[in-house]
């Protein structure tokens, strides 16, 4: 048993006679420290022997919320989002030596800048698989958005 590494829980004696004690019945179990209480009821009536019982403490790990986070695109005025980039100090990045920081730098300013205009809504997955009214909307509206760009032959095959 200790290859298999599992342990015997039960140990008090399962069958008694006026002769003898013996533990015939066994419970086995891999993670001992999950085992809250274990003890032997008699059970002379049904059988030979006496029942063993354990009482499990069986911890199942809560769901832990995830989110899909979106963006509202139909929301976005197009106008101030264009005069707002166009007032980024997109100069900066020629004072970076190494072409990662200036990579890092140029994302780093878009995304701000596109979170103010159209920031990301977090919903939860959840909300997701039962598909509350607002991802209707935005699924049905991308699927028509879809549709539009593709000729009809390509997207109906």
């Amino acid at each position: 048993m200790k290859h298999l590494v599992s342990n015997k829980i039960v140990t008090k004696p399962t069958t008694v006679t006026r002769t003898s004690k013996t533990l015939i019945d066994h419970i086995v179990v891999n993670f001992p420290q999950n085992i809250t209480y274990t003890d032997v009821r008699p059970c002379s009536i049904v059988g030979d022997h006496d029942a063993p019982f354990a009482c499990i403490n069986v911890h199942l790990p809560r769901f832990k919320p995830r989110f899909k986070f979106l963006q509202n695109e139909k929301e976005l005025d197009e106008n101030a989002f264009k005069e707002d980039f166009s007032l980024l100090p997109l100069d900066v990045v020629y004072g970076l030596e190494s072409p990662d920081d200036t990579v890092d730098a140029l994302n780093s300013l878009m995304k701000d800048c596109l979170d103010r205009h159209d920031p990301l809504e977090g919903l939860r997955l959840h909300a997701l698989l039962l598909l509350d009214s607002k991802l209707k909307k935005y699924v049905s509206s991308t699927e028509k958005e879809s549709e539009k760009d593709y000729p009809p032959s390509l997207y109906s095959a």
